[in-house]
């Protein structure tokens, strides 16, 4: 899948269906939702998963079945992301954070990375309003 936005906000919305062994050299097997690669290509952009299955896919480097990078929102209220493979974040690798709220629902599960993060992987973390550690 390929949105070009043009600089506005764009969310990859998935209620049903499957991703599968899909393969990127890089990033997002399954989903990519940055400059480059994977399924998803957009600019400013969300990614919401409330059902079906994200299952089998591989990437080189970061997110085996979800990347979601620079600033992205992601957000799972069910779904099934399961059996990825990736180097950093079998199942999800995140570049921009993942907030508290995120996931609510669904399973991440059987996903391998060869170094860092089988089911989750975030790069770093972003202060919540309520947070109270120090920068």
């Amino acid at each position: 899948m390929y949105i070009s936005t043009q600089w506005q906000e764009t969310t990859f919305i998935m209620n049903g269906g499957e991703i599968s062994r899909n393969i990127a050299i890089n990033d997002g097997g399954g989903i990519a939702s940055i400059v480059y690669g994977g399924e998803l290509w957009s600019d400013f952009r969300n990614i919401e998963i409330n059902g079906g299955e994200i299952i089998g896919n591989t990437a080189g480097i970061k997110g085996g079945g979800v990347r979601n990078e620079h600033g992205g929102r992601f957000t799972m209220t069910g779904g099934k992301i399961s059996e990825n493979t990736a180097s950093l974040g079998g199942g999800i690798s995140s570049g921009g954070g993942i907030e508290a709220d995120a996931m609510t629902g669904g399973e991440i599960a059987y996903n391998t990375a060869t170094q860092n993060g089988g089911g989750v992987y975030v790069e770093f973390w972003r202060k919540l309003p309520n947070d109270r550690r120090k920068d």
